[in-house]
């Protein structure tokens, strides 16, 4: 029982990625420390959340970008190598996601985050918009394309099972899976965090779906 009240816990409410951690690692902390050029907003949710943002500049006529990071990290996680991106995107676009780095609430592991992205998609307004994220972000990002037809999405090794990635965890700390991890996943659906599910989506012009680190490239690569 303590067992999958502590793996609850760290699904729901990750460790969060922030200035403090950040600074122990020796990475950027925020944007003015690279010299970038950014304005801060937040993104309201529908159930009330204000969801903190970095919107950094890049080159003129550049597609925008909106990067949604993995499961336990932050938009601090993105400013590693980020100067790639700016080098061809006309913005970058951040957010915490809701129970990450400076956000509110808790994670819901995909129930309230698709509407989320839709809300920043909104925000963001801009014609050519590539929609790209990593682990949960990456499948928050193909959970989207189904919604927007319009969208370039690259997702880098995104989640799509939950009981595979916990049992996977697991396994790796030498311990048992079973029943752990069906558990863990039945007790977040009765607690109405429904993980998120997009095995369907499959990668085509637009969407592209990457297992490694591949370089995003300055396209354009989507139709």
């Amino acid at each position: 029982m303590l067992g999958m009240l502590l793996l609850m816990q760290a699904v729901l409410r990750p460790p969060r990625t922030t200035f403090a951690e950040a600074l122990v690692a020796g990475v950027p902390t925020d944007p003015d420390e690279q010299d970038l050029e950014y304005r801060t907003w937040s993104c309201s949710t529908v159930d009330g959340l204000e969801l903190p943002v970095w919107d950094l500049a890049g080159v003129p006529g550049g597609p925008t970008m909106l990067w949604l990071h993995d499961h336990g990290q932050s938009r601090i996680s993105a400013l590693v190598g980020i100067d790639s991106w700016l080098s061809w995107c006309g913005r970058v676009v951040l957010v915490d996601l809701r129970g990450h780095g400076d956000a509110p609430g808790a994670c819901t592991l995909g129930r309230r985050e698709g509407e989320d992205v839709d809300r920043l998609l909104d925000r963001i307004d801009d014609e050519r918009v590539i929609l790209a994220g990593r682990g949960f972000g990456g499948a928050l990002a193909l959970d989207a394309a189904r919604r927007h037809d319009d969208l370039a999405v690259w997702a880098v090794a995104p989640r799509l099972n939950l009981g595979v990635e916990i049992s996977t965890t697991l396994r790796a700390h030498h311990l048992p899976s079973w029943p752990l991890s069906a558990l863990v996943v039945s007790a977040a659906s009765l607690l109405g965090h429904q993980p998120i599910d997009s095995d369907d989506v499959q990668a085509d012009e637009r969407i592209r779906i990457i297992d490694v680190d591949v370089p995003i490239p300055d396209g354009p690569w989507w139709p």
